[in-house]
């Protein structure tokens, strides 16, 4: 231990007397007892004051140590709101404050000090009694899982699995408790993982152990959609026949299958509409079929038709079209139809109308599933839909010049059929929700040629600025430091063409001649978190294309700066976002980013002349690390051949 508190005190700035008001919070909280506490006099302890606290346990029969346990848990509770996460190694603090037995909140603030998984694995495998395991598992495991998130932006899910698998296993055979949470915990992170054996082992055990509890299999739901998400995304040929027999059990042998996830995810309690919605998207994207029918007779059957509950079926009817089910997803729409007398509530006002208007098979049929003024609404969302997509262009009447629209017989044949978009002008749109929209409509495609559009739109644009509404994806502590700073903080998109520059070669052709677009002249980004000398894809990687950069400025008088963020679309999941790279224009290099964001590495970002909106759509978890990414060209092989 020689040498170590010189390493530990030298880290931290104690304030001294006179200094400021946080020099007498130290002189009489901090202070040992043989200081005399109550006077302005007093000096903060010295590094030796400080370490002989700490590690002298009361009642050693060292007659030279004045201290008691009240003094000392003030020592604890006061260094551990000032310690720097990370700097300098926790363990090391951690060893410290192992020396003599901790109350349990001190089991807490320990796990808050956690920044990566060689520090947790220290911290779970010196619990060895009862009070400090259940501790650790205290309010659902909430404080762990907040360890485990700031885990994700070094390690891999695999890792964080088999660090709770071998921990529930040591507290077996400990024979301490082991809470339900922390089994919740095993299959959320086995699901992040994709990870059949894991999943599987996971789920026998919570059942071992809870057979006559639910589980709230909300999480583990989204995490495991977004997990299938992140697979097919990366890979066009993912095949997760696997993952629905293990599920639901279909197309597999019923022998082989004594537990199914099916169990806990499908009857375990009555879910939320939005919850049920997740689970049915889940079940659409692994091909369920005989599950999928059943679990939306079930969800139907509380259908009350009011906003929340028609948005969520209209969701699921999104995804199963982008999935490649239209056909699925017209059943659905109309079961809902003949329930409401030929009318689908709320269907107008659902932010992924577009997604169904512009689909030959859904759309085709909108005029048999809704009637009257209803229809008309649709008609209007259907010309501003059909403004936003590709290859149109104005035309006029001759004699009095002004746009005109046709109603064909069918609402689809009324969208393909009309010679004449409605201009933004007409429409009421300003430039920047017109320049959102059309991104939005097109940034999920997977034609190249449609991607070029927005390349297109981003050079008419250039030079504007938008001001964007933001949301920062960072942890409460992390939001309560910087909460002044961010409240009085601005934000401006300026779109732009972004290609990426490969380090050491010239930028990619960009003329407007070219014909063959690559990856890096689009602008597409793969952002992966880092891990064991090496970029991880999986459910937290991003799928980016590049539309600009923000500029920043912390109070309304002040000038508008570089913020070191770009602006660029999640073709994943088609939400804007804003990802720090530290760099002033949105042409990069790949690698990885730096790791000291002023608000976070990623945020969710929208013009902020549109509606009101949540930044996160409600069929997922939010994505993101904690720290930095490595950036690359995405190679997109979710991309048609062009």
């Amino acid at each position: 231990m020689r040498g170590l508190p010189a390493r530990i005190l030298r880290s931290r700035q104690f304030p001294c007397r006179g200094t400021s008001s946080s020099a007498q919070y130290y002189s009489t909280i901090v202070a040992p007892s043989s200081f005399d506490t109550n006077s302005q006099l007093s000096i903060c302890p010295t590094p030796s004051q400080l370490l002989r606290s700490i590690l002298i346990a009361p009642g050693s029969g060292d007659p030279g140590n004045n201290n008691n346990a009240a003094t000392q848990h003030q020592i604890l509770e006061a260094l551990d709101s000032e310690w720097k996460l990370g700097s300098p190694s926790s363990l090391l603090w951690l060893s410290l404050k192992s020396v003599f037995p901790l109350e349990e909140r001190h089991t807490r603030e320990m796990v808050k000090h956690v920044v990566d998984i060689s520090q947790l694995r220290s911290l779970l495998e010196g619990i060895s009694e009862r009070r400090r395991a259940l501790n650790i598992q205290a309010l659902r495991c909430t404080h762990l899982s907040m360890a485990l998130s700031r885990c994700q932006s070094n390690t891999t899910y695999s890792d964080i699995y088999t660090l709770l698998r071998d921990f529930v296993r040591r507290l077996e055979r400990a024979n301490l408790p082991v809470q339900s949470g922390l089994l919740e915990l095993c299959i959320y992170y086995a699901a992040l993982d994709l990870s059949l054996p894991a999943l599987h082992d996971s789920i026998l055990k919570w059942q071992e152990k809870n057979p006559n509890q639910v589980i709230q299999h909300g999480q583990i739901v989204q995490a495991l959609t977004m997990a299938v998400d992140a697979a097919s995304f990366e890979d066009p040929s993912y095949d997760s026949f696997s993952l629905c027999a293990e599920i639901t059990g279909e197309g597999s042998d019923p022998s082989t299958n004594l537990c199914l996830l099916r169990d806990v995810l499908c009857h375990s309690h009555y879910p939320t509409f939005q919850e049920t919605s997740v689970l049915l998207r889940l079940l659409s994207r692994i091909g369920s079929q005989k599950i999928l029918y059943e679990m939306y007779a079930r969800f139907i059957g509380s259908f009350d038709g009011e906003y929340e509950a028609s948005s969520s079926v209209y969701s699921l009817c999104a995804a199963l079209v982008r999935d490649g089910r239209s056909e699925t997803s017209l059943d659905f729409l109309k079961y809902i139809s003949r329930m409401y007398s030929g009318s689908l509530p709320h269907i107008e006002s659902y932010d992924g109308l577009h997604f169904l208007i512009n689909d030959p098979i859904v759309g085709e049929c909108f005029a048999d599933l809704v009637t009257g003024e209803q229809y008309r609404q649709l008609i209007d969302a259907g010309l501003v839909s059909m403004q936003h997509r590709p290859g149109r262009s104005r035309q006029t009447t001759e004699d009095d010049n002004t746009s005109y629209v046709s109603v064909g017989a069918s609402l689809w044949e009324t969208f393909t059929n009309q010679p004449s978009p409605v201009d933004d002008e007409i429409a009421g749109y300003s430039d920047a929700s017109s320049l959102y929209g059309k991104i939005q409509s097109r940034g999920m495609s997977k034609s190249g040629s449609e991607l070029n559009q927005i390349i297109e739109l981003l050079n008419n644009h250039d030079g504007d600025v938008i001001e964007v509404s933001f949301r920062p994806h960072i942890t409460p502590e992390e939001l309560e430091s910087i909460f002044t700073k961010l409240e009085k903080a601005a934000f401006r998109w300026c779109p732009q063409r972004s290609p990426i520059e490969f380090t050491n070669s010239g930028i990619p052709n960009v003329t407007s001649e070219s014909e063959r677009w690559d990856p890096a002249s689009l602008g597409l980004l793969w952002a992966r978190s880092w891990a064991h000398g090496s970029p991880q894809a999986g459910a937290n990687s991003l799928h980016l294309m590049q539309l600009g950069y923000l500029e920043m400025r912390d109070n309304p008088d002040d000038p508008w700066r570089p913020s070191g963020y770009i602006a660029a679309w999640d073709r994943q999941f088609g939400e804007m976002v804003a990802l720090f790279v530290g760099e002033y224009s949105a042409v990069i290099d790949p690698g990885l980013t730096r790791s000291d964001p002023p608000f976070g590495a990623l945020m969710y970002i929208q013009p902020s002349d549109m509606p009101p909106a949540s930044f996160l759509n409600s069929d997922r978890l939010a994505r993101g690390i904690l720290g930095h990414y490595y950036l690359d060209v995405d190679p997109s092989p979710d991309l048609e051949p062009w």
